[in-house]
């Protein structure tokens, strides 16, 4: 990353991708300091910084980026590799700027916290809270934000490149088809990003269709809801709301019912429990249930079933959810299986569960397993490479925490402790079933690269290069990689 006498301290579970999976975005922490958080963006294995937020403007050349802290929620990435980022000017504690950034190009201020110079001409006034930004590929920006005026506190914000101007994308007294009911949140402002986002889909040759969440006035049973823009009349339907029943199921949620929407328009949800009770372990696909409460597995432990989890407040036990192109998916959550295993703490051994499991799902219905809490690792720490238990995923946050494309599974785990050290977190990737293994970069083409890659993890030590799966690094490996490479993707 170009600092290779720093260490990452901490990866924080927030990982974006792009519209087409080809490229991914990531808030990593250097130190335990609040002003040494960096962004990270990169297409495969490889990574780039490319934000710094101590101040750094070194990171983004010809610009005046200075940033001191960048928002957990604050992060979107386009085909193009163009970023949006929510964080806060030096000096300042609030998050209170949105830029674009176009790596090692330059960086745009698009939205500043009390500057009315970047809404439209003659438009809504100062913005007091924003974030959860979003970016479309033809650079469009969506983000919520709080103006702090009495009748519609919080809005949805859309930035135009080609006006270089903010404007507020409809009225959002109300939804279209929840007639005589006021909408009271909008969970993209600041002060409900934990609570959901702002998000584009896009269509081929159009400008991209907004989704958000939010709640509405009223009764608390019934408030929360999911909505999605129409273009034709710039008007905001709600897709689905709290009581509503998915696939014989029915959205019960103290808080808000966690939804998105992804860049090919698929809609997902995670009903979140709260309060410290006890959450139905529920998640849905486009209408049709994926996960529920004492469902089947369907991995490796035969009879395990999906299992509620008492997580705490706000937070789901769905720890991965997601569409590839292709119509396959990933689910990921809490089940049923009660084996054990001894990892190393920094206060000694201690025992985990191995009862979180992330599962692929082919376009044909077929199940497997991908990775599970107790499953072992291979990674290298300054050329020495270690093998490590995965002993958590991220929690109560499935949309931030995994992806997946038509050939890989991308993660986030932590691992057990080391050497006394803090828990490990990792970003890692694993070839789904059928997936192209030869495309070891990740481009989506077989090119030489594929081979320099493969010499590289051969000569590490790396049983990623371990093609002929016996767990030793042989010219049978080379061979098989061989094989592989000239069969095509």
């Amino acid at each position: 990353a170009g600092d290779q006498a720093s260490i990452w301290q901490t990866v924080l579970y927030r990982v974006r991708n792009s519209a087409d999976r080809s490229r991914w975005a990531i808030r990593v922490n250097q130190t335990s300091a609040s002003d040494n958080e960096y962004i990270v963006s990169g297409q495969g294995l490889l990574g780039t910084v490319v934000v710094h937020s101590s101040g750094d403007t070194s990171s983004v050349p010809a610009t005046s980026v200075d940033v001191f802290y960048i928002s957990e929620r604050g992060l979107g990435i386009n085909d193009a590799g163009l970023l949006a980022l929510s964080g806060s000017t030096t000096g300042r504690a609030r998050t209170d700027t949105i830029w674009q950034i176009e790596p090692g190009v330059a960086a745009t201020v698009i939205a500043e916290e009390g500057n009315p110079a970047f809404s439209r001409p003659g438009g809504f006034g100062e913005f007091q809270d924003i974030a959860a930004p979003t970016i479309s590929n033809t650079g469009k920006i969506a983000f919520g934000e709080s103006d702090g005026a009495s009748s519609r506190e919080e809005q949805v914000i859309l930035w135009d490149p080609a006006t270089g101007f903010s404007e507020l994308i409809g009225e959002f007294d109300t939804l279209d088809n929840v007639p005589g009911r006021i909408i009271q949140n909008i969970n993209g402002g600041e002060a409900n990003a934990q609570r959901g986002s702002v998000f584009f889909f896009e269509e081929a040759g159009e400008d991209p269709v907004v989704a958000f969440g939010g709640d509405l006035d009223g009764t608390s049973t019934d408030d929360n809801f999911f909505a999605v823009r129409d273009k034709s009349t710039g008007l905001f339907n709600s897709v689905y709301r709290e009581l509503d029943t998915i696939d014989g199921q029915t959205i019960i949620s103290p808080i808000v019912p966690v939804g998105w929407v992804d860049a090919q328009g698929n809609t997902y949800g995670v009903p979140a429990g709260g309060f410290g009770a006890l959450p139905a372990i529920f998640a849905f696909i486009n209408d049709e249930a994926v996960i529920t409460d004492g469902g089947l597995v369907g991995g490796s432990v035969a009879g395990e079933t999906w299992q509620s989890q008492d997580v705490g407040f706000a937070v789901s036990p769905v720890v991965a959810l997601d569409r590839s192109p292709s119509g396959g998916y990933i689910v990921g959550g809490t089940t049923s299986n009660t084996d054990t295993f001894e990892a190393e703490g920094s206060s000694g051994p201690t025992t985990v569960t191995k009862n979180q499991v992330i599962i692929y799902v082919a376009p044909d219905g077929t199940r497997t397993e991908l990775v599970r809490i107790g499953d072992t690792v291979t990674v290298d720490v300054d050329g020495v490479s270690q093998e490590r238990r995965i002993v958590t995923f991220a929690q109560g946050d499935a949309q931030f925490a995994a992806y997946v494309d038509d050939t890989h599974l991308y993660f986030l785990a932590g691992t057990e402790f080391l050497a006394g050290t803090i828990p490990d977190d990792l970003f890692a990737r694993i070839t789904l079933p059928g997936g192209c293994r030869a495309d070891i970069d990740g481009d989506g083409e077989l090119t030489i690269f594929d081979f320099l890659e493969f010499q590289n993890l051969f000569d590490a030590g790396d049983l990623a290069a371990d093609f002929d799966g016996d767990g030793e690094l042989t010219l049978f490996d080379f061979l098989a990689f061989q094989n592989e490479f000239d069969a095509g993707c």
